[in-house]
C-alpha cells in the first residue's frame, strides 16, 4: 500500500511524542486504581486467551460508548448468533465493561503503534472491526484493509470544533476515512461532515443516536418509587447531573437560593469527574452539611447528597422532579453531556449553552417543551422554581419530553442493517 505524506508525518509525530504521551498516560492508569500489567496489554501483549478467531470486534472509548457497544452485542448474539470482542481505552470504560458483559473477552485498546498491530490482528482474527463514535485510528485502519478486514463506523459524531480541526488536517484524515467500508452518522448534519472530510457518500447512512436506545433500555430496569427509596427522598428533590468543577460553585449558589424558599428540599449532585471535584470544599468552606451516598443512611436530614459512586445516576434522575445535566454551562464541560437520561424518566431537564455535543437532543427537547435552555445561574434558578412551584407544569413537561424522545429509538437495529451489509460484502 503507497503511503501518503499525511501517514508519513503521523507517525513521525507519532513516534516522537510518543515516549511522553506513554510515560503520562500510564501514570494516570496506575493513579487511577489501574495495574502495571494493563499496560503491556496497550502494546498488544498479555491478551485475553479466549479471544474467538472470526470474530466482530468493537471497540468501545470509555463508559458511554461501552453502554452503546452493550446494545450491539446483544442484537448480535441474538440474530447474527456471531462472537464478539471488546476493547476500551479508559479504566473505567473497562470496568464497566467487565462489569455489563462478564461473558465477553475485554481487554484495553493498543496504542496506534504501526509495529503493533500484525501481530495483534494474527492473534485476533477479526472478521470485522467496528469503531464507535470518533475513533479514527490511521495506522489500525491501514492494517485492517491491508488484511481485506472490513471497517465500520457507528453512531459516528462530531462537534463543530471536531468537525473544524478534523478540517485543518484534511491531509490525514481524508485517506484514513476512506478505509471505513461503512458509516452510521447520527445525524444529517454529521452525514454531510464526513462526507466533506471524504467518505463516499453511498458509505454512509443515517441512524440517528443509539444512545436513545441505550437511555430507554437502561430506564426500563429503574423503578421511581424504588429510586426514592434508595435515596431515602421523601419530599421534593433535583439534582445536578455531570457536573463539572466550573459549574460547582454556582449550582451551590442556586440551590442555596432554592432552600430558602423550600427549606426541606433534597439536592443531589453527581459530578462528572469525582476526583477532580471541589464540591466537599466549597460545602465546609460555607457551612453546609452533606451526606455522601456510599456512606448514606436513613433518615437523609441533609439537604445536600454528593453521589460519590458510579452507575447512581439515572437513578437519581428517576428519583427527582427536575435535573440540570452539567457540562453545559462552561466551555470546559467537554461539549456537555446526556440530555436524553432524565426525559428517560419523564423529567424536565435544563441545560447551558455549551452542549454542543448533544445539539440534536437539545433542539428536539426544546421544540417539544420537555428541556430549557438556560444561559447562566439566574436562568436556571427560574427553571428550578417553576418546576418546584408548578409540579403539574414539571410532570407535563417531563411526559413532553419523553413522548419527543422516545420517538427517536431505533437506531441499534439501523446501525445492525450496516454491520449485515459489511459483513455480506467481505
Amino acid at each position: 500500500m503507497r503511503k501518503f505524506p499525511g501517514y508519513i508525518l503521523y507517525n513521525i509525530l507519532l513516534v516522537l511524542c510518543f515516549p511522553l504521551f506513554a510515560f503520562i498516560s500510564s501514570r494516570r492508569h496506575c493513579r487511577r486504581g489501574g495495574q502495571r500489567n494493563d499496560i503491556l496489554r496497550r502494546f498488544g501483549f498479555n491478551l485475553h486467551p479466549n479471544i474467538p478467531s472470526d470474530c466482530i470486534w468493537i471497540q468501545a472509548l470509555s463508559v458511554g460508548e461501552v453502554s452503546l457497544a452493550h446494545v450491539l452485542i446483544d442484537l448480535l448474539r441474538e440474530e447474527l448468533l456471531l462472537p464478539v470482542f471488546l476493547t476500551t481505552t479508559t479504566i473505567t470504560g473497562f470496568r464497566t465493561a467487565q462489569r455489563l458483559l462478564p461473558e465477553i473477552p475485554i481487554t484495553y485498546f493498543p496504542f496506534d503503534l504501526p509495529f503493533i498491530w500484525p501481530s495483534f490482528l494474527r492473534r485476533c482474527k477479526p472478521r470485522l472491526f467496528i469503531s464507535l463514535e470518533t475513533e479514527f485510528w490511521p495506522n489500525l485502519l491501514f492494517a485492517l484493509t491491508r488484511r481485506n478486514i472490513p471497517a465500520v463506523l457507528l453512531n459516528g459524531r462530531f462537534s463543530p470544533n471536531s468537525y473544524r480541526r478534523f478540517r485543518k488536517v484534511g491531509f490525514i484524515t481524508a485517506p484514513v476515512l476512506t478505509q471505513l467500508q461503512e458509516v452510521g452518522m447520527r445525524s444529517r448534519r454529521e452525514a454531510d461532515w464526513i462526507i466533506n472530510l471524504g467518505v463516499s457518500p453511498e458509505r454512509v447512512t443515517i441512524t440517528g443516536n443509539i444512545k436513545y436506545d441505550v437511555v430507554f433500555r437502561q430506564a426500563k430496569g429503574i423503578n421511581s418509587e424504588e429510586a426514592r427509596r434508595e435515596f431515602h427522598l421523601t419530599g421534593r428533590s433535583i439534582v445536578f447531573g455531570s457536573i463539572h468543577p466550573e459549574e460547582e460553585e454556582m449550582a451551590v449558589a442556586v440551590s442555596r437560593k432554592l432552600l430558602s424558599e423550600f427549606p426541606g428540599l433534597r439536592i443531589i449532585f453527581a459530578p462528572r469527574h469525582l476526583e477532580r471535584s471541589n464540591l466537599e470544599v466549597i460545602f465546609q468552606k460555607e457551612g453546609l452539611k452533606y451526606q455522601k451516598f456510599s456512606s448514606l443512611r436513613p433518615p437523609f436530614t441533609e439537604n445536600f447528597l454528593i453521589l460519590n459512586i458510579m452507575g447512581q445516576l439515572n437513578q437519581a434522575y428517576a428519583a427527582s422532579r427536575a435535573a440540570f445535566v452539567g457540562g453545559s454551562l462552561t466551555v470546559f464541560g467537554d461539549g456537555g453531556h446526556n440530555l436524553v437520561e432524565p426525559a428517560a424518566f419523564a423529567k424536565p431537564a435544563a441545560f447551558g449553552p455549551h452542549a454542543w455535543n448533544f445539539q440534536e437532543e437539545a433542539e428536539i427537547l426544546q421544540k417539544s417543551g420537555g428541556g430549557e435552555l438556560v444561559l447562566d445561574a439566574n436562568g436556571l434558578y427560574a427553571f428550578f422554581l417553576r418546576c418546584l412551584t408548578e409540579p403539574d407544569w414539571a410532570k407535563e413537561s417531563g411526559e413532553k419530553a419523553y413522548q419527543a424522545i422516545s420517538r427517536e429509538t431505533g437506531a441499534a437495529k439501523r446501525s445492525m442493517q450496516i454491520i449485515r451489509k459489511a459483513l455480506s460484502s467481505n
